[in-house]
């Protein structure tokens, strides 16, 4: 069985043949429709399986697409385990959940967010508090948001972007736009005013599927962090959680919020991450969360591609030509087609399960 088979190039094609695959073992899968259809009217959807005993109280959840365009790796390798037929036997009392391209609009539309502009992985607010404000992303924002993609408004916006740079460095700059902001519907990493329906969704998937669950892993795939090809696993944890994703994934694990700022790495701390969420809907079990993002081209190739992306959301149109260019590239940076990058992402995802599902049977 070659795992090349099980990468797709598309959304749907990613959705049937996840449905196929857990179609051979017998294993039905439940859609949660989308509100919105595609641009030819088709309709999209979220897809669950649940694999192992119904009342079985260790749980470990897969779920892929909670950045759209980085979708596909994630159901490459559900797909390929539904398919192989390894969920066939797990441990005693033990149970697998797969949620398939959670933010499926995103993945439609090659966007990392969801409808609305909303970062669906800044969206695991408590919103009936106050919501964080950002003043390093004040400083940047009118030039993230200029509206010109080229041009002489474009080079006063870089010149601006530039001038930032130089006193709060790059990871400073990183960390002003990736980290989350509230104010800005129109703005770049914007956490929304309210739950989106991916983030209903995913609650509501949780609570038909886990409440059962007293031990629990959730693994996340993302792309575009880390280095080429492999999947670094990183925990928004911090203390004696930190410290169990540490011993289930190894002491290398990555850390933001434990303030390790050597073990920092390409990762930055965040607002409303969906770990967040993970921890408010499973709160009557013990949650392990981790994200596993799989490294493809470094910062100064990718943060360009999303800002062009933003600005296309913003100001541009897709459906012209170099709307079209822009989310292939989008699409690429993310997901890129070299066999061999696919096969160590299907290989590394191979051994996390097994380390979540020990990590999960283990008495630690």
């Amino acid at each position: 069985m070659s795992i090349q088979q099980f990468f797709s190039e598309d959304y749907f094609t990613a959705r049937d043949k996840f449905r196929a695959a857990c179609q051979i073992h017998g294993t039905s899968v439940q859609t949660f429709a989308h509100p919105e259809l595609d641009g030819a009217g088709v309709a999209l959807s979220t897809e669950v399986a649940w694999f192992g005993p119904s009342n079985a109280s260790r749980l470990l959840v897969l779920v892929s697409g909670v950045h759209g365009v980085e979708a596909l790796p994630g159901s490459a390798c559900q797909t390929g385990l539904a398919a192989s037929g390894s969920l066939c036997d797990l441990p005693a009392d033990t149970a697998v959940l797969m949620v398939h391209v959670i933010n499926c609009w995103g993945a439609v539309h090659l966007r990392r967010n969801t409808e609305g502009n909303v970062d669906l992985c800044r969206n695991f607010m408590d919103f009936s508090k106050p919501l964080p404000t950002r003043p390093d992303y004040e400083e940047i924002h009118a030039a993230v948001n200029c509206p010109e993609r080229l041009g002489p408004l474009r080079d006063a916006a870089s010149g601006e972007i530039e001038s930032f740079v130089r006193r709060k460095g790059m990871d400073g700059y990183i960390q002003a736009l990736m980290g989350g902001q509230y104010q800005h519907t129109d703005g770049f990493s914007f956490g929304g005013t309210e739950p989106v329906w991916a983030h209903r969704a995913l609650v509501a998937i949780l609570a038909e599927y886990g409440q059962q669950a007293r031990k629990v892993c959730v693994v996340e795939y993302h792309t575009g962090l880390g280095p080429w090809a492999y999947g670094m696993a990183v925990t928004m944890h911090t203390e004696a959680d930190c410290a169990r994703a540490k011993h289930w994934f190894g002491p290398w694990i990555v850390a933001p919020n434990q303030r390790e700022k050597d073990r920092l790495g390409d990762a930055y701390r965040v607002h409303g991450h969906s770990t967040e969420g993970y921890l408010r809907a499973l709160s009557g079990a013990e949650t392990t969360a981790i994200v596993l993002e799989y490294g493809t081209y470094p910062p100064q190739e990718s943060l360009p591609a999303m800002l062009d992306d933003h600005w296309l959301t913003v100001h541009g149109d897709e459906n012209t030509a170099v709307g079209q260019a822009i989310k292939q590239r989008m699409l690429r940076l993310h997901y890129p087609q070299d066999p061999d990058w696919r096969q160590a992402v299907w290989d590394r995802s191979k051994q996390v399960v097994g380390q979540a599902l020990r990590g999960l049977t283990s008495t630690s």
